[in-house]
C-alpha cells in the first residue's frame, strides 16, 4: 500500500539522517528525533501487526534466538569507540524486533526470557533506572574519578538499581 511505502521511505530517510549526523555531531545523531524516528517506526510497525504471521515453530524460534543473539552481541561488542547510533543501531533494533515479532505469535525462547520475573521487574523500574544512572555516574565521577574500576562500576549499578526501586515504589507505583 501507499502508506506502507511512505512509512518505509520515512524510516530509511531517518536512518540515513542518523548516519549523516554522526559525521559532524554525534550528539545530534543520538538525541534528535529525526535521526531516531526510524527506531520508533520499527516498534510502531510491530504494534500494528505489519509483519506477516508465521506458523513455523522452527522459524519463530530461529527469529527469537537470532534476535537474542543480536542484542547480546551488541551489548558485548559495542564500545565507545564505535559511531552510534547510525547504521550500528540497526542490529539491536532488528534483534529486538525479531524477539517481539516471534513472541507475538508463539511462546518462544525470547518471550520466555523476557517473562522471567527479574527481567519483568527490571522493566517495571526501567524509567527510574534511566533517570538515576546518569546523575550517579556524573556525581561520582566529579567527586572521585571518571575512570571506574570494576568494583566501582558494580557499586554504581547497585546504587542505581537501589534508588530506582525506591523511586518506583515511592513515586511511580502510587
Amino acid at each position: 500500500s501507499k502508506t506502507t511505502i511512505i512509512f518505509l521511505l520515512f524510516g530509511i530517510v531517518s536512518l540515513l539522517v542518523s548516519q549523516y549526523y554522526l559525521s559532524y555531531d554525534s550528539g545530534a545523531a543520538f538525541y534528535l528525533i529525526e535521526s531516531r524516528a526510524w527506531e520508533l517506526l520499527i516498534g510502531s510497525l510491530l504494534a500494528y501487526g505489519f509483519f506477516p504471521k508465521c506458523k513455523s515453530r522452527v522459524l519463530l524460534e530461529s527469529m527469537s534466538v537470532g534476535g537474542v543473539a543480536l542484542v547480546l552481541a551488541c551489548a558485548h561488542f559495542y564500545s565507545r569507540s564505535l559511531s552510534f547510533p547510525g547504521f550500528l543501531a540497526l542490529l539491536p533494533c532488528l534483534g529486538s524486533a525479531l524477539i517481539i515479532a516471534a513472541g507475538q505469535q508463539r511462546d518462544t525462547f525470547g518471550a520466555r526470557l523476557l517473562s522471567f520475573k527479574p527481567v519483568v521487574f527490571t522493566g517495571l523500574i526501567s524509567y527510574s533506572l534511566y533517570m538515576w544512572h546518569w546523575p550517579l555516574r556524573v556525581l561520582y565521577g566529579e567527586q572521585f574519578s571518571t575512570i571506574f574500576s570494576k568494583g566501582e562500576k558494580i557499586a554504581l549499578v547497585f546504587a542505581t538499581y537501589s534508588l530506582a526501586v525506591l523511586s518506583w515504589a515511592i513515586i511511580e507505583r502510587p
